[in-house]
């Protein structure tokens, strides 16, 4: 037998990116792959509602989220009402308003509708509401402050002032 040695086969040297900081290396390798994506705001935002759960509405303020939302879940338009529900009662005193004549109450339908075409409901605003009800708790201040300050008045009816009983002699 001849005297034959056996070598490995040669590979190439594994090649390790060098660590940072290390000589030669600057700055990391730049990234490769798709671009990030972009958003889409919606103007004005969109509200979705669950068809499927009794839950909050959802309010998406770009197009990719609204993409992302089930159809089969998720509609834009609310859902109907419980059925055998009753639709809600118009409640009642309410005012209405004409021009240039005075504010008339109203206790029910048929009174509002025998008004006319000419009165119109009027709308009370939040901010009305809440100037309405500043305005009453500061007459319900002055007046309590007035009653503190003002002699008590003597009961009616005519009474006359107690006697003082006279000493027997």
């Amino acid at each position: 037998m001849a005297n034959q040695t056996q070598t490995p086969p040669q590979q190439p040297p594994a090649t390790q990116p060098p660590a940072p900081g290390a000589k030669g290396q600057d700055a990391p390798a730049p990234l490769t792959g798709p671009e990030p994506k972009t958003v889409t705001p919606l103007d004005p935002p969109q509200i979705f509602y669950n068809l499927k759960w009794r839950v909050a509405p959802l309010v998406v303020h770009t197009q990719e989220d609204a993409d992302a939302l089930d159809p089969n879940e998720w509609t834009q338009n609310p859902p109907p009402a419980a059925k055998g529900a009753a639709p809600a009662k118009p409640q009642f005193p309410k005012l209405y308003a004409n021009v240039n004549l005075p504010p008339k109450t109203v206790g029910d339908d048929k009174e509002a509708q025998a008004l006319g075409g000419d009165w119109q409901e009027f709308k009370f605003t939040e901010p009305l509401l809440k100037a309405g009800e500043a305005n009453l708790k500061a007459q319900q201040e002055a007046d309590k402050a007035k009653q503190a300050k003002a002699p008590p008045k003597p009961s009616a009816g005519g009474q006359a002032p107690a006697q003082q009983p006279q000493p027997h002699a």
